[in-house]
């Protein structure tokens, strides 16, 4: 892995280009939109489909970290073999792999606030692009006190958006971008909310790789977000109903 290290970064951030192939991406996609319409969940900026856990909570709210413990179902096949393929990057320990999977679509010009992923993860994620670029940012270090929205889930932060971010990454479609230990705790992440993107205009942040083109357009983007549960709980007797 530290040949994909970004510079510049605190420990740690990864990037990787064509991490997987065109006929991944379009077999990926395909299985995305073949996902039963419950499955999908719409939020005001996006919407998403949460694979690979059921969270015990009181009122048994699905695919929702709690402090009990999350309660674990089996990722389905489709979602199974990029695992296998984060353990051999070396991103995950064969011991410990993924064990959860957000899946988020992103129409043009939907984005997403500055936030962190919250303790419930083992402090690093793994996000696949499907479909179009998109340009990801990563903001520094806050107080607490100057965090909105701060809760079980992790944070977000309006706020944020005030600030220039610390740096700004080309996340090009199929390509696998990893953060872990002081990025994923400490840093805020987001997506702004637009059409295009100017990759000539980047403030003096940091841009990788080197854009083809000045501005690029997005299109409907499809992110694949690995993360492994921290407090799991084994029960396979549950879903044998």
């Amino acid at each position: 892995m530290e040949a994909f290290r970004i510079p510049h970064l605190p420990s740690a951030a990864y990037y990787i280009p064509n991490f997987i192939t065109k006929d991944e991406e379009e077999a990926l996609l395909a299985k995305v939109y073949a996902a039963p319409k419950p499955k999908w969940v719409t939020l005001s900026r996006r919407r998403l489909q949460n694979w690979g856990k059921y969270c015990l909570t009181v009122d048994g709210v699905r695919g929702v970290p709690s402090a009990r413990g999350t309660l674990l179902e089996p990722l389905p096949a489709w979602l199974t073999w990029p695992v296998q393929r984060l353990v051999e990057q070396g991103v995950f320990p064969a011991d410990a792999p993924a064990n959860h999977c957000l899946v988020n679509e992103y129409l043009p010009g939907q984005g997403i606030m500055p936030h962190e992923d919250g303790p419930f993860y083992l402090p690093c994620v793994a996000t696949i692009s499907l479909g179009s670029h998109t340009v990801l940012d990563l903001y520094p270090p806050q107080e607490q006190s100057h965090r909105d929205g701060c809760g079980e889930n992790g944070c977000e932060s309006d706020s944020a958006h005030a600030r220039l971010p610390a740096a700004s990454l080309l996340l090009e479609r199929r390509s696998l971008f990893v953060q872990c230990d002081d990025v994923y705790r400490s840093y805020m992440h987001g997506i702004a909310e637009r059409a295009e993107d100017d990759l000539a205009n980047t403030d003096g942040t940091l841009l990788l790789p080197p854009p083809q083109a000045a501005i690029q357009e997005r299109s409907t983007r499809v992110s694949l977000t690995y993360r492994r549960v921290a407090k799991a709980i084994r029960s396979p007797m549950l879903f044998r109903r």
